[in-house]
């Protein structure tokens, strides 16, 4: 299968395969609803008893490790946007990767303005940030 700019898309992004796949996972699903009220467990706690428990208790997992993580993904971006707010203002040296683009010794991305030669270090004066990288205002070639 292939898109509109000829980009040939993977087995699974197929529409046809991923309505099998979820075709499939809930005649799954199902199966094991019918397997859970018919099998007889042996119990330890009297919680356990209560029809379709470990579905609960598994989604509840889930729930909290999706709720746990968002709270990371948040305290993670304020991280890096105080790491990135305290470097502007600064003059680093930093090395080109492309050229329009360097990090710093901290690995923090910078946007550059002008065409250097990738591999260079670069003496840059930053003086913003945004969207998780920094902007120069000012280059010159530092010495190798």
């Amino acid at each position: 299968m292939q898109t509109s700019d000829d980009k040939k898309l993977g087995w699974a992004e197929d529409p046809v395969i991923q309505q099998r796949i979820r075709y499939a996972l809930f005649a799954i699903c199902g199966l094991l609803v019918i397997a859970d009220l018919i099998v007889h467990r042996h119990t330890y706690l009297s919680v356990e008893e209560i029809p379709a428990f470990y579905a609960f208790y598994g989604f509840g997992a889930l729930v909290g490790v999706v709720v746990l993580a968002k709270a990371l993904r948040q305290l993670g971006t304020l991280t890096r946007e105080r790491h990135l707010e305290r470097l502007v203002g600064t003059t680093q040296t930093v090395l080109v990767e492309k050229p329009d683009f360097a990090r710093t010794e901290t690995f923090a991305p910078v946007r550059l303005d002008g065409n250097h030669t990738p591999g260079s270090l670069v003496s840059v004066t930053l003086c913003r940030h945004k969207d998780g990288e920094l902007f120069t205002t000012h280059t010159s070639q530092a010495a190798q």
